[in-house]
């Protein structure tokens, strides 16, 4: 609370100056209350408009986040989508990959099969073609048999031509022993023929060309 103020008193009343340089410290007084008060009221104005100006920024900062919020909420319901995707194609890959691996186990059982039978076809067309050789080599001796049979024949009929009929007996004789060599001859042959049909139906064809025979 201010003094009061206690004027001099001069003849008829106060004391003028007084009163004048009074009011005037007053008026100062009030100029720089005034002036004080303007220079707050300007700085809270500024601070105010510095507040606006933040407060603008923090909600423009914000409204931008919420942007970003909601992008990245997209972007990350479209990766939830692709990773779903990824999973089922995953699975049916797998699944795939299962189903060749049965496939390629069956197929490997399927040629270890094959080459059981190839080999065990191969085993039987080496006994064959050893048979074979053994039956052509007992034909030739036959056939070489027959040949000094058919050779004694014809000299015996020669000599017949010149000596005379020989006894019957002996002929037909010769003539049973030729026929029974042409039987067997023939049954050779036959089970030759045979035993090739039963070769070439059971046996796949061969990429290499491995001959037995000549």
């Amino acid at each position: 609370m201010e003094q009061q103020k206690v004027f001099a008193t001069a003849m008829l009343g106060f004391d003028k100056k007084a009163v004048l340089d009074y009011i005037y410290e007053l008026d100062c007084t009030a100029k720089k209350k005034d002036e004080e008060q303007q220079r707050r009221t300007e700085e809270y104005e500024r601070q105010l408009e510095q507040l606006r100006q933040e407060l603008e920024e923090s909600e423009s900062q914000r409204q931008e986040l919420e942007q970003q919020h909601l992008q990245a909420q997209e972007e990350l319901e479209e990766l939830k989508e692709i990773c779903q995707r990824l999973r089922e194609q995953n699975g049916r890959q797998e699944q795939e990959l299962r189903h060749r691996e049965k496939e390629i186990q069956i197929q490997a059982e399927q040629n270890r099969q094959l080459q059981n039978k190839n080999a065990e076809q191969e085993s039987k067309l080496r006994i064959l073609a050893a048979e074979i050789q053994l039956n052509r080599q007992q034909a030739e001796k036959r056939r070489a048999a027959g040949k000094g049979q058919a050779e004694e024949q014809l000299h015996q009929q020669k000599k017949e031509e010149k000596t005379g009929p020989q006894p019957q007996g002996d002929v037909a004789q010769l003539k049973d022993e030729l026929e029974e060599f042409r039987r067997h001859i023939s049954q050779t042959l036959a089970g030759f023929e045979e035993s090739l049909n039963q070769l070439n139906n059971e046996t796949p064809p061969r990429k290499s060309g491995t001959q037995f025979f000549r």
